[in-house]
């Protein structure tokens, strides 16, 4: 396929090195009934992130199951697990925000809970000190990604909150969480990272608007089935 193109897939796909294997390196892509293009896999390029990809399918492969099924779960909650990231600058209203979110779905019907990211640093994170040193920064937000990938097993609509993530942060949130429905949100009139929110809210929108937007994308998500708990 001539010229570089960027694809997201939302499970991994497996491939051959057309230097190693050439008849298995070819592909195709289908939109719809039509096929759109195709190309050949030329190199497989360095993951950052593959440390972290080992750790995640370690933890799989000895995770120990119960009986109980995700899809049991959703039918009895009527909803599937999301992961609903709420950032922003310091002093915006990021808690009040999560906490007013998670009242209107509890009333509403589902089955919700809220985490701010300072409960897992004074708790599970007691032990890293020095918060200032970005690798410690990141075992903070993978320790906090790993409570979440808990919470979320058990079929929660989890709300977090934490000041100013970055792509970065998020990248290890989704890398970690095994749930497809994850929806980031910034509050505040300027965004102060490189993350690129799936909703921004403006501080001149009052509460019901805002709560009104975040609960209108988590239903387009199809994170409720039915309509219980967002009518």
């Amino acid at each position: 396929m001539a010229g570089e193109v960027t694809l997201r897939a939302r499970h991994p796909i497996a491939f051959d090195v057309g230097t190693q294997l050439p008849e298995t390196s070819r592909f195709v892509l289908v939109d719809g009934y039509e096929i759109a293009g195709g190309g050949r896999i030329l190199e497989a390029l360095p993951d950052e992130d593959m440390h972290l990809r080992q750790e995640v399918y370690q933890r799989d492969q000895k995770w120990v199951q119960g009986i109980l099924t995700a899809g049991q779960r959703a039918q009895r909650f009527n909803q599937q697990p999301a992961l609903i990231i709420i950032t922003g600058e310091k002093g915006m209203g990021r808690k009040r925000l999560a906490a007013h979110l998670e009242q209107h779905l509890f009333t509403e019907g589902s089955l919700v809970y809220y985490l701010g990211i300072g409960s897992v640093i004074h708790g599970v994170n007691f032990d890293l000190t020095n918060r200032s040193k970005p690798e410690e920064w990141a075992e903070h937000v993978r320790r906090f990604a790993e409570v979440c990938h808990l919470l979320l097993d058990t079929g929660l609509i989890l709300i977090v909150t934490a000041i100013e993530l970055t792509s970065a942060d998020v990248k290890i949130l989704k890398t970690i969480i095994n749930t497809e429905i994850i929806q980031t949100i910034w509050l505040g009139d300027k965004i102060t990272t490189d993350l690129v929110p799936d909703i921004h809210l403006k501080l001149d929108e009052d509460e019901e608007t805002q709560l009104a937007r975040i609960k209108a994308g988590i239903e387009a998500a199809g994170v409720v089935n039915g309509t219980h708990a967002l009518d």
